[in-house]
This record gives C-alpha cells, structure tokens and sequence, in this order.
C-alpha cells in the first residue's frame, strides 16, 4: 500500500476532524487481529479492551455518554487495527446512535508511522436528536415481512435492531437473517411499518 494514495489536502484533513469532533467516543476498543469485516454489524462482534493507537484520542476525543438504563453508547468504536510495511495504521471504526449500530456505518481511518492523520474512507451520519430508537414492530412480524419479501423457501434466523442509512434519511430497521439451502441473505425491515427497505447479499458471520 502506497503512502502517497492516502494523503489528503489539509482543508480535507480539517473537514474530517470537525465531522469526527462532535461524536462522542466511550473508548477505543480493539480486537486482537485485524479480520476481514462485514459492513453489517454482527452480533458476535465484541471487541476487546487493549492499550488504543496513542495519535487516535487526538482525533477521537474520548467521552462516556452511557447511562443507567442500559448502553446508550453515541460514536465510534474501534473494531480493527491493521499496520502494514510502511509503519501507517488503518483503524476501522463502527458508527453508534443511543446503542445502536449504523449500517452502512464504518470508517477507516489512515495513520502514518508519526501518528498523524493521512486521511479516511467512509463516511459519517449522525440521526437527529429526536430520531426515536423504539421499534413499533418485534423482529417476530419483521421475520415475516423479510419472508414475505422474498417468497418461499426461506427460513429466517437471527434479528437485531440497527440504523439503515443511505442515500435516504435514516431509519429504524431489523436486520433480518435469512436462509435457503446455500444461499444467505440479510433483509432490512422498517422496524416503525414492516415496509422492505433492501435484501442484501451479505450475513451476519
């Protein structure tokens, strides 16, 4: 990997800090090796606590937005950690909204061997403050819709809540996995009207 694909211009580089600036970052959370990623969230994606890359609170200031009724967690958690033969770290990050997390929701962010930013990928959307994390159906009637939307033959497996973004505002959706023989897909539902928001060609693995 080149060095020189991953610079930006200073204005691009101040254009990130005050994106990442406002979300707030409960800690940086690495797993031990850096795997191949999904860009849905797993549900068995737990990263582990372990000495942070020491140019990233810099960048990502940290803060606690947690509280009593459970993990209200607001920003960025830090899934991977990758350094290849430059001496540059590549930093990828998983999105949060109130606990929840953003699909599609990662950055990666670029580092050289000092520690300064070289840039990122990805991009960063925050929901409004009054974006409600309440679904009005149960993953039981979104496992039917996510059926429904793909005809028979399909069973359904696992469910979790997350934040569908896109080209549209974001909205409250189940992720819906699903199966037929060989064949795995993962269904978006609105979690507000059971309306099919996308079929995607990838798992939760």
């Amino acid at each position: 990997m080149e060095q020189a694909s991953y610079r930006r211009s200073a204005a691009a580089r101040a254009a990130l800090h005050g994106l990442i600036r406002p979300l707030a970052l409960s800690c940086l959370l690495a797993s031990s090796a850096c795997q191949p990623q999904s860009s849905l969230p797993s549900p068995s994606d737990t990263p582990v606590a372990t000495p942070a890359h020491k140019a990233a609170p810099a960048v990502l200031p940290k803060s606690n937005s947690r509280t009593a009724g459970g993990d209200s967690f607001t920003g960025l958690r830090l899934i991977s950690e990758q350094h290849d033969s430059l001496g540059q770290r590549h930093l990828r990050y998983r999105q949060y909204f109130r606990g929840l997390a953003l699909w599609p929701g990662e950055t990666i962010l670029h580092f050289d061997s000092n520690g300064q930013l070289l840039g990122s990928d990805g991009r960063l959307v925050t929901p409004a403050d009054d974006f409600t994390t309440e679904a009005t159906i149960d993953a039981a009637r979104a496992a039917e819709a996510a059926l429904a939307a793909l005809g028979a033959g399909w069973q359904a497996g696992h469910s979790e809540l997350l934040i569908a973004t896109g080209d549209s505002a974001p909205r409250l959706a189940w992720a819906v996995a699903v199966q037929r023989g060989l064949k795995q897909r993962t269904v978006l539902i609105d979690a507000g009207d059971g309306a099919l928001i996308r079929i995607i060609e990838e798992t939760w693995s």
